[in-house]
């Protein structure tokens, strides 16, 4: 008997599939492995990173729904910065947003924070850091004043409690350290401006955010890197909304020799648009270059474009 698929939910899984199988073709391209093998540190591979991304998406239909040039472009940036987006190990996630302007989804990099702490440790003023959650039932101390200190004893029992707080410690190589501390009611009000508060990791990895959240408050007192300082502005881009555009466009992307399936690109909006060029094959630019012009700006007064957030939470 054939199969029928004149069925809503037929069509909508026979749609995802070629979705799934343009993405994939154009992820394992050839030409968009060579681009990805010029910025990933030595210690990644393409193909790794491809295969993150697919699995991604077929964990979240809603990437398949975003424009295929934001994946790209978004695997790109978490390969130039060293971050793998498995969405599982606190590295880093590819997460939809809908752009309100153009009615399309696109996907957008989050730093998770374990991704914020490795950054962090490549300054190489850092000799360790780390980021703890505080439950109902863990005996913890801050201390402030002259001397800093805190004391954390966790519980051992099967139920701790709710998470009440969060700290993150670092320690750098002159033996001296930088503590940050925040409760659960800084951490919700942090997530209350958050664009995806009720979807993606906020609500599938509550506690690995609340570190997230007090690591990039911590960052604002340590040495940044540019890959740092780069993530944590795509952070704060991506809760509070804005276009990582102009963070994302210091890495330039040529879709020369990409064939998108013209389904896909009527559908999702492709990789570029109907009538566009693509743009001339270049190494990845200097995204370090870009981020201290960005504060330079910043320094200097100038204000910053609309729709992004500079400041660190």
């Amino acid at each position: 008997m054939a199969e029928n698929t004149n069925r809503p939910q037929d069509q909508k899984a026979i749609a995802a599939r070629h979705k799934m199988d343009s993405l994939k073709s154009l992820l394992t391209s050839p030409k968009f492995l060579a681009e990805l093998q010029a910025v990933i540190p030595a210690h990644m591979k393409p193909e790794k990173l491809v295969k993150i991304a697919l699995v991604a998406a077929s964990r979240n239909p809603l990437l398949l729904q975003c424009s295929q040039a934001s994946i790209l472009k978004s695997l790109m940036v978490a390969g130039q910065l060293g971050l793998e987006p498995d969405g599982t190990l606190g590295s880093a996630y590819l997460v939809p947003y809908m752009n309100r302007k153009t009615g399309q989804y696109e996907a957008q990099l989050i730093p998770g924070y374990r991704g914020l702490i490795d950054l962090a440790r490549r300054s190489g003023q850092i000799r360790n850091i780390s980021a703890r959650v505080v439950y109902e039932k863990d005996k913890f101390e801050v201390h402030f004043g002259t001397e800093d200190r805190i004391i954390h004893e966790p519980s051992w029992e099967e139920n701790p409690g709710k998470l009440k707080a969060v700290y993150a410690v670092a320690w750098f190589k002159d033996g001296s350290f930088q503590a940050e501390f925040m409760t659960r009611a800084q951490v919700d009000a942090i997530r209350a401006r958050s664009m995806a508060s009720g979807s993606g990791p906020w609500a599938s990895d509550y506690d690995e955010m609340a570190r997230k959240t007090v690591v990039r408050r911590l960052c604002k007192y340590l040495p940044l890197s540019p890959e740092l300082a780069a993530a944590v502005e795509l952070d704060n881009l991506a809760e509070s909304g804005g276009d990582q555009k102009a963070v994302i466009d210091a890495i330039d992307i040529s879709f020369e020799g990409l064939e998108p399936d013209p389904e896909a690109l009527e559908q999702d909006g492709g990789v570029l648009e109907a009538g566009q060029e693509a743009a001339p094959k270049t190494q990845a630019a200097s995204m370090a270059e870009k981020v201290r012009a960005q504060v330079a700006a910043k320094s200097n007064g100038e204000p910053k474009a609309e729709g992004t957030q500079a400041s660190i939470l």
